[in-house]
């Protein structure tokens, strides 16, 4: 890689910025390639799944994230796997943004609206950052107020420190003597309930009860998702919830079974492509 700037697993863009070859060059172009068949079964599958949780009780909320290369295309420079200017993610949210009953997190235009004052994704690694998680955690929390009329505030500021030794994991496939570093920003707002109960129920991941006592708090929350989550134990999200449960999303069929009773919100955090992964919408 140090000598011809090639790797089998990541592609380089410009300044720097590494991008997952599988993702960009497989992933993202067999969605494109989703027949509209497969495409409006999700949609089905997003409205049952709402209905689903409402007949419950539970207020559902979806919050899709986009993908680096979808957020930062100027510094995808790779010619071979050009998009179409809409892609099958734009019309996925599009069609959220229709039906104004499935509670829907806009991470898209969150993380729009910032990009020119944030950096938020990792250039060195698959994931977003803290900052791009905080951001759409109070976006969160304000949504939900509105959807429940409850006044949870925001309790936590942008407090950011630079971690100049970071060290992303895309950095792994490259054949280099020395693993290239960069300056990561990281969320430092200290939030109270951000370690996770060590005797976490299964199929559940984390288990976190909120430490504040001094206002009120959103109710017991589920949170279906994957390693994206992770930056939300940085931004102080977890202590708005009286409780919270984290479960993945390649165990959602256990959901039925394993929700306790007294959840009364969900929220599904996925990336743009597990639009793919059929088994999802089952």
């Amino acid at each position: 890689y140090s000598l011809f700037g090639v790797s089998d697993e990541v592609l380089l863009g410009k300044d720097n910025w590494l991008f997952y070859k599988s993702v960009v060059e497989r992933e993202e172009i067999l969605l494109e390639q989703q027949s509209d068949t497969d495409f409006q079964n999700i949609q089905n599958k997003i409205l049952a799944l709402n209905k689903y949780f409402k007949d419950q009780g539970i207020l559902f909320v979806i919050m899709p994230v986009p993908m680096k290369n979808s957020v930062y295309p100027e510094y995808y420079t790779n010619p071979t796997t050009r998009r179409p200017a809409i892609t099958k993610f734009d019309k996925f949210m599009a069609y959220l943004r229709s039906h104004p009953e499935i509670n829907t997190i806009d991470a898209p235009e969150i993380l729009s609206h910032n990009k020119s004052q944030h950096q938020l994704f990792y250039k060195t690694d698959f994931h977003w950052n803290d900052t791009a998680a905080y951001l759409v955690s109070q976006e969160t929390i304000k949504s939900i107020n509105k959807w429940t009329n409850t006044s949870t505030p925001w309790m936590y500021s942008l407090n950011t420190q630079v971690d100049s030794h970071f060290v992303g994991g895309q950095t792994n496939y490259l054949a280099t003597l020395i693993a290239p570093k960069e300056n990561a920003i990281h969320v430092s707002n200290s939030p109270k309930g951000s370690v996770p109960d060590p005797s976490t129920p299964s199929p559940f991941l984390y288990y976190f009860k909120s430490p504040v006592t001094n206002q009120k708090l959103l109710p017991k929350t589920l949170f279906i998702g994957n390693s994206y989550f992770l930056n939300f134990l940085n931004t102080g999200i977890i202590d708005h919830f009286s409780e919270t449960l984290m479960i993945h999303s390649n165990d959602m069929d256990k959901i039925p079974s394993a929700i306790p009773k007294d959840v009364k919100i969900v929220i599904w955090q996925l990336i743009e492509v597990d639009l793919l992964k059929g088994f999802l919408f089952k």
